[in-house]
């Protein structure tokens, strides 16, 4: 790679084109000018000519070789060849004795005059005079040559700091490739021109993407983290149950029962755990663009949903009002809306407490349904409901591990809701119970439901 900059490149490429340019003009120039000033003698002799060719047709003398010679001596110009001869060559008066064609260094012309039958031949020394004549003006070189001059001006402040960026963007990115850190304020210091903002907008964007790198990297290490306390934690109590089992022999039966039941309720809640850590990567990797959505019914799920969850919605006392109109469809992954509501559902069912109402509604605002599910139940203090949807967070470990629940539940239903498009909050406090409203993009109805 070339040590010159992309500037001094650009700056000498356009100044060498330029030079050929103007050499190319100045040549074409000069002779152009040269062959005008030639063509104009030139016609300047033709036009002796005619008015020598008149001027013997009006001579009425005896003596035309005499009359000849006094005109061509009226003529300003010294050492001046004039030949008058007929059509077939026959000269009738020259001041050339030697009658020879005139020398190189004569500029001529040959007027034919077929009516007097005569043909004027006039030639004329290019002596010092009509050489500085035929020289050509050098004002159009000394304007080339001031053109030059500001065009250099002008393309080195055009191709300085473009060079400057460049080199700034090459060590830049030198750097990137390295695996430096960039701490330099000359890599943010650009000018402040249209390629400048450009470059800097470039830097901008690396540092603010190597920001959001870093806080990716927090963010999965600190899950990383709480996967494995989590994954760890029933892991240990049934690995404690099965080794208590294995090394007493004599542990009664009613104990040895016991112990195989919370062994058994440990794997269940790591099997939960596990499903919904696979839900959330698949949520992550999620592109709705490479997913045609389909029309979702909500009501139905949510019926469905009730069906599952009556047993332990009679055990609790609670009672649940599905509002939902017949005709709320949604555009999304059935799989993905029942998410939504059943992780609601067994929420409130783990954490909002006996005898408390659930309710389900819902209403179309323009290309969305706005649902609200609510509940009035225990609540939890407003200083947590920033964080409710974070993975893993729990307002009360020991409540949250006793009633089973993995910490994931209200993290997948934010993260199915908002790859579609949605919002969601939630508001509520300590005894009032939680009330989470969301969005979900609506889609036609059941095409008996089309008006």
């Amino acid at each position: 790679m070339s040590n010159s900059s992309v500037g001094k490149r650009l700056f000498f490429t356009i100044v060498l084109i330029f030079v050929l340019f103007a050499l190319a003009f100045v040549l074409f120039q000069y002779q152009r000018e040269r062959t005008y000033k030639r063509q104009l003698i030139e016609t300047q002799l033709k036009e002796y000519n005619i008015h020598f060719a008149e001027s013997i047709q009006q001579y009425d003398g005896n003596d035309t070789i005499d009359y000849c010679r006094r005109f061509v001596r009226r003529h300003p110009a010294r050492n001046l060849i004039v030949t008058v001869s007929h059509n077939d060559g026959t000269i009738i008066f020259s001041t050339d004795t030697t009658h020879t064609a005139p020398p190189d260094n004569y500029l001529y012309s040959t007027t034919p005059f077929p009516r007097q039958r005569l043909v004027i031949t006039t030639a004329m020394p290019v002596d010092l005079h009509l050489a500085e004549m035929l020289s050509t003006d050098k004002t159009y070189l000394y304007f080339a040559a001031f053109m030059m001059v500001i065009l250099c001006i002008a393309l080195y402040r055009f191709t300085a700091p473009l060079g400057r960026n460049i080199t700034k963007l090459r060590r830049f990115a030198d750097k990137i490739t390295n695996n430096e850190p960039i701490h330099s304020t000359d890599l943010t210091d650009f000018p402040d021109d249209e390629l400048g903002e450009i470059a800097e907008r470039i830097v901008t964007f690396y540092h603010r993407w190597q920001r959001t790198k870093e806080e990716q990297n927090r963010l999965k290490r600190e899950l990383t983290h709480n996967i494995a306390h989590e994954l760890k934690t029933p892991a240990a109590g049934i690995m404690g149950y099965l080794e208590t089992i294995i090394n007493n022999k004599q542990i009664t039966p009613d104990l040895r029962e016991q112990f195989i039941q919370r062994s058994f309720a440990l794997s269940k809640r790591l099997a939960a755990l596990i499903t919904d850590i696979s839900v959330l990567n698949r949520m992550d990797e999620y592109n709705p663009a490479k997913h045609t959505p389909e029309s979702v019914e909500v009501g139905p799920i949510i019926e469905r949903i009730y069906s599952e969850c009556n047993l332990q919605l009679a055990d609790k006392h609670i009672t649940f009002n599905n509002n939902v109109p017949q005709n709320a469809c949604v555009g999304a992954d059935p799989a993905y809306v029942y998410s939504i509501f059943r992780n609601l559902t067994d929420n409130s069912i783990a954490y909002a407490g006996d005898g408390i109402t659930i309710t389900i509604d819902a209403q179309r605002s323009g290309q969305y349904w706005q649902f609200i599910f609510a509940d009035n139940g225990a609540g939890v203090d407003q200083h947590h409901l920033p964080r409710l949807f974070e993975r893993f967070y729990r307002t009360d470990e020991g409540r949250t591990r006793a009633a089973g629940g993995t910490g994931l539940g209200l993290a997948i239903v934010r993260n199915a809701v908002v790859i579609y498009g949605g919002t969601i909050t939630v508001t509520g406090g300590k005894g009032v119970g939680l009330t989470f409203r969301f969005t979900l993009p609506a889609f036609p109805a059941h095409p008996s439901d089309r008006t």
